[in-house]
């Protein structure tokens, strides 16, 4: 706050400073998970926390079509269609 002009006032953290920020390691703001092809990777959590529905993070986020074929046949297309579709490169493969 600026005491002299009466008005809340904080810095603005450029965005690396915003990973190494002791108010926001310390208040728990920030995550760490482990990424499949990155390692530990440092992120954003979450600012708000809710008692009755506590946000978890329970997986890194997918790799680039890794999920594609479970989604396809989750909402009923058969392993040929599939097939057919990631060879006319209408949906990608997942990527390795």
């Amino acid at each position: 706050m600026d005491r002299a002009a009466g008005v809340p006032a904080a810095p603005c953290l450029g965005f690396a400073e915003l990973f190494s920020d002791p108010f926001l390691r310390e208040s728990g703001c920030l995550a760490e998970q482990n990424h499949p092809t990155l390692g530990r990777v440092r992120m954003g959590g979450p600012v708000i926390r809710f008692a009755a529905t506590p946000i978890v993070y329970r997986r890194p986020a997918s790799l680039l079509g890794a999920d594609g074929e479970e989604v396809l046949r989750e909402v009923g297309y058969t392993p040929e269609q599939i097939a057919a579709l990631m060879d006319a490169g209408v949906v990608g493969r997942p990527a390795t």
